[in-house]
């Protein structure tokens, strides 16, 4: 699977710069695993869902910047106390 082997080669670079990192297949255990959960992606379907979250969290999502894009589903919005942050350009 090359998307696993990319995932590790980045937690070893990541270990090897002094930071606690490890590839994880499963994105549910990704997610729910995680105290901070960081996405920027184009992708065209949601990979942040609801389900996964746990209270406290940090979640930071960075793309989804067209109609077409979507990192999180409306279960992780609706589930969590948004604090958005704007840059004066929207």
């Amino acid at each position: 699977m090359a998307g696993l082997y990319i995932l590790n080669s980045v937690a070893d670079a990541l270990k090897a710069e002094g930071f606690d990192a490890h590839a994880e297949a499963d994105l549910g255990a990704a997610i729910g695993g995680a105290d901070i959960v960081t996405s920027a992606t184009l992708s065209p379907r949601p990979l942040v869902e609801g389900r996964y979250l746990k209270p406290g969290q940090h979640v930071d999502l960075v793309g989804g910047f067209t109609p077409t894009m979507r990192e999180a589903e409306d279960e992780a919005i609706y589930s969590t106390s948004p604090r958005p942050s704007w840059s004066g350009r929207c």
